[in-house]
């Protein structure tokens, strides 16, 4: 039971990732796809519980950082 949390990636060249998000106590970077494209990023926590009291609770911290393509 409990939950995942994974980050659905959608850019306008018709592109698409899904990046599952590991859940850690330490930190743990991940690297989006799409710096080169006009993209989007949708967090999405999902509920694998059986019990309908259980309490879902994320913390998530990022950054956007400039990279040059070429």
């Amino acid at each position: 039971g409990g939950s995942s949390m994974e980050i659905i990636t959608t850019c306008s060249n018709g592109a698409s990732f899904v990046e599952p998000v590991m859940y850690s106590n330490q930190l743990d970077i991940t690297y989006l796809p799409g710096s080169a494209l006009d993209c989007t990023h949708e967090i999405d926590v999902i509920d694998t519980s059986l019990d309908d009291d259980v309490a879902i609770s994320w913390s998530l911290v990022y950054s956007i950082v400039p990279v040059t393509v070429g």
